[in-house]
This record gives structure tokens, sequence and C-alpha cells, in this order.
């Protein structure tokens, strides 16, 4: 059975009610809109992180003629049937260099 309303400013205001009912909390909308912004940097990292190993694959030929990769430093253990390389020296030197690149873009 439907109620009767008597003018319009009633109409409204039942509506009104009806639809602050429908909404969500104020901080499931915020939560829900932290996860999309986390989304969209999480994608930006992820494709960015893409391009820097694929320019690192592409110039590898080019940066092992310099030595990168095989530094004083870097542990190699070969035995007959297998080799460990562990390129420690080359991982501080890429990590300093990457850190001062950072630095000096956030600036």
């Amino acid at each position: 059975m439907a109620k009767a309303y008597r003018t319009q400013a009633d109409v409204l205001k039942a509506k009104r009610k009806q639809e602050k009912k429908r909404r969500r909390p104020r901080h499931l909308k915020l939560a829900f809109d932290l996860q999309a912004a986390g989304s969209a940097t999480m994608a930006r990292f992820l494709i960015t992180l893409g391009i820097v190993s694929l320019m690192a694959g592409l110039l590898w030929p080019y940066l092992s003629r310099i030595g990168l990769g095989r530094l004083p430093g870097d542990v190699v253990i070969e035995r007959e049937s297998m080799t460990f390389y562990f390129p420690l020296m080359t991982c501080l030197l890429l990590s300093a260099v990457l850190s001062l690149v950072y630095r000096v873009l956030n600036r």
C-alpha cells in the first residue's frame, strides 16, 4: 500500500531519506578511493619496472664490455657440474648509482 503525500516537499524528503539508506558509509567510500589510487600507483610502478628491465636486457651486451658483471668482489664458484655466480659488487654499484639518480630526480 502506497503512502499518500500531501506536498511535493514531503515526496522529496522521503526520496532523500531512501537515498541516505542506500549510500555507502563515508569510511567505506574513502577506502575504495584509496584502493583505486593504490592500484594505479602499483600499475605505474610495474610498467616502469618492466621498461627498466627491458632496457637493461637490451643494453647488457654493451654493459658487459665495460666489465659490469665481472667486477672484483663478484662471487664466482666453479665446480665440475655447476657454476654459482653472485654479482655482489655489481649489485652494490648499481644500488649506489640508482640511489643517486633517484635522489637527483626527487629534488
